[in-house]
């Protein structure tokens, strides 16, 4: 099923129809499976945030005794999952992270993101001079110099390591530059708050 239904009847021509049902049987056992996962991770995350801080059972309701980021982080860890096996809407992990994190035009959220992944302070300062010039399509131009910026980003993120962790670093940092540039949206920050 296409992901815009509405798109896709127009195209086909059936522009009156609309989508009034649609479901998925799911057996008992998977449906059990799925909730134990689910708490179990939810499990896991609240004893590693109890682990964080003492004072987490007897702070005042609205007060953050653990830091918003360490929430963050092992929310990334714990519910989202390690290697971005977790999916919503058919979207990885790394997706979902991107789109809560990066604001279309908002350089300061996009180097916000990419410094928490691991790019060097060295390529976040570059960034800034290529960004200011920088298109969308330039990630797409090999000789562009926002698309070398990736590359090298790419390699700090991993150190230098192996092609395959660098592949997937390329891939975070042009997903969230495609968010900054607007290219991909969705829920979550994605877009500029209206003023």
């Amino acid at each position: 099923m296409p992901e815009n239904l509405h798109d896709y009847l127009d195209a086909a021509g059936l522009e009156s129809w609309g989508l009034t049902d649609v479901y998925r049987e799911v057996s008992g056992s998977t449906l059990k499976g799925v909730l134990s996962t689910i708490r179990n991770r939810v499990l896991e995350f609240v004893l590693s945030l109890e682990d964080q801080s003492t004072e987490i059972d007897s702070a005042a309701p609205g007060s953050r005794p653990v830091p918003l980021k360490n929430v963050d982080d092992k929310f990334g860890i714990y519910i989202m999952g390690h290697g971005n096996v977790v999916t919503v809407a058919g979207q990885s992990a790394a997706v979902q992270l991107i789109k809560k994190q990066v604001v279309q035009n908002d350089v300061a959220s996009l180097k916000a993101f990419l410094a928490n992944q691991g790019v060097s302070e060295d390529e976040l300062k570059q960034l800034d001079k290529v960004i200011e010039t920088a298109q969308a399509a330039d990630l797409d131009d090999q000789r562009s110099a926002l698309h070398r910026w990736v590359n090298k980003a790419a390699k700090s993120m991993v150190g230098g390591g192996k092609s395959v962790l660098q592949a997937a670093a390329k891939e975070a940092v042009l997903l969230s530059i495609r968010y900054y540039f607007g290219e991909i949206t969705g829920s979550g920050a994605g877009s500029p708050p209206s003023p």
